[in-house]
């Protein structure tokens, strides 16, 4: 049995703090979709102006309303402010087009390859969100050789290699995007929070950023996996927003994120600029730099 399947029988009593959600326009998302009926302790943040279009989530949602936000990054900035506000020193903050939440374990394709394969596709079942593969996570946060300040599963395209097998725990050494973990009180200690998207380019990138310059610790789990929309896919989030613009403007738009990222991160030795299969040009971590 892989260390996933024994994790798997071990959580059930795992308490979860919340999952936090900025959602724009989109009631119908996927994953307000996968959570209603979960039993899980889910905050929905959405701009004041579209209650109406959420209301249908009053009764089993907690519902803030946020007033002056104009861009993802005010939206995070909000939530992180409203978790310190009530006290709340773990979160999970996900997009809202995450469609899927799983655990792996090494398995054989259909085309008889080795590969890490997703629980719920071992069994012939369809994509959800797994409670045992969150429970999983926040349960591997704890067990962590250093406290975490943010963390991801591995986004479903990149997480099926099978040298992930057995793979030891890599600190600051992958994204964490999308769908996180945060530890909220280390924010504080440490005065850190998201920047707006308008000043910053990439400011998700900017928030894992700072969190290492600052010596603390982000991690991406290798036996975790979760899934949204392919950038470009014009479905979801900013696949369905950022990506207009990005067609319009194409890689105009790349460069001025990639040049205001730069500019923020002062042409530090830990991050460096990368081409896309498009052509594109995107920031990115120098990982040798980070890693510890």
């Amino acid at each position: 049995m892989y260390r996933t399947q024994k994790l798997a029988l071990k959580v059930d009593n795992i308490v979860l703090p919340p999952i936090c959600i900025p959602s724009y326009s989109r009631p119908e998302a996927r994953l307000l979709q996968l959570l209603r009926n979960k039993g899980l302790d889910v905050i929905l943040f959405i701009r004041k102006n579209e209650y109406a279009l959420y209301e249908q989530y009053a009764n089993i949602f907690k519902i803030v309303l946020l007033k002056r936000v104009t861009n993802i990054g005010n939206t995070r900035k909000a939530i992180i402010e409203y978790a310190l506000c009530k006290g709340i020193n773990e979160l999970f903050m996900w997009d809202d087009d995450i469609n899927e939440l799983d655990y792996t374990y090494p398995g054989i394709t259909r085309g008889g390859k080795a590969a890490m394969r997703a629980h719920h596709i071992e069994l012939g079942q369809k994509p959800d969100i797994s409670i045992t593969a969150l429970k999983m996570w926040y349960c591997l946060v704890h067990k962590c050789k250093y406290e975490i300040a943010l963390s991801a599963p591995l986004y479903r395209p990149y997480s099926w290699n099978p040298s992930y097998a057995n793979l030891p725990l890599k600190y600051n050494s992958r994204d964490c995007i999308q769908c996180v973990y945060i530890n909220t009180r280390l924010f504080k200690q440490h005065d850190i929070n998201y920047m707006d998207t308008n000043d910053i380019g990439a400011e998700d990138l900017a928030l894992q950023f700072d969190i290492m310059k600052k010596g603390l610790y982000t991690i991406a789990f290798t036996d975790l996996e979760y899934n949204c929309p392919a950038m470009g896919s014009g479905v979801g989030g900013c696949n369905a927003t950022e990506y207009e613009v990005l067609m319009e403007e194409k890689s105009a738009v790349m460069d001025d994120r990639l040049r205001r990222f730069m500019q923020y991160t002062g042409n530090h030795p830990g991050v460096r600029e990368k081409k896309m299969s498009n052509g594109w040009k995107s920031p990115a971590f120098n990982w040798k730099y980070w890693r510890n």
